[in-house]
């Protein structure tokens, strides 16, 4: 019992965390990687053949809403006074996801094109980790999908102790 009980230890402290709403972003690694619009959706048309050719995508997939995958994608690399917003991997991924699943710039597959470019983000910023196995980025992904809005920065702040 001692075992578990000190193996699932951090979770214990996260649960506390989110139920007094003190959970704080975790900043700890420099970009290395900027992603760039044009790179994403050929990467997500990458996604989208995959999908289609099992058939769990249509067509529709991955067709963006005007310019707000692009406008999403400038939001997370914008600085002010040469000092980046989203200082970190942590933080610009855990955005990338929040924004794509809840603005919804694509007409559809939002949620798995969200999930998609965030694990994208974290390998090319060599972050990428055993932890964020794929029940667990299902899992992450459905929680800010049903999330309240004005949770954004717990949420943003749980996904970046997950990384």
């Amino acid at each position: 019992m001692d075992n578990l009980i000190t193996k699932y230890q951090k979770s214990w402290n996260l649960l506390f965390q989110y139920d007094e709403n003190t959970i704080q972003i975790k900043n700890n690694h420099p970009t290395n990687f900027i992603i760039d619009h044009q790179e994403a959706i050929q990467n997500i048309q990458l996604l989208k053949q995959f999908l289609v050719s099992k058939n769990e995508a249509s067509n529709l997939f991955g067709i963006e809403r005007e310019n707000g995958f692009k406008a999403l994608i400038n939001n997370i690399n914008q600085t002010f006074s040469k000092i980046e917003l989203f200082q970190s991997v942590e933080e610009k991924s855990a955005n990338l996801l929040y924004y794509i699943v809840k603005d919804h710039p694509f007409i559809d597959g939002n949620k798995r094109i969200g999930a998609f470019i965030f694990v994208l983000f974290l390998e090319k910023n060599n972050l990428l980790t055993p932890n964020l196995n794929d029940i667990t980025l299902s899992a992450i992904t459905l929680l800010v999908a049903n999330s309240n809005p004005n949770e954004k920065e717990l949420m943003i702040n749980f996904i970046t102790q997950i990384i």
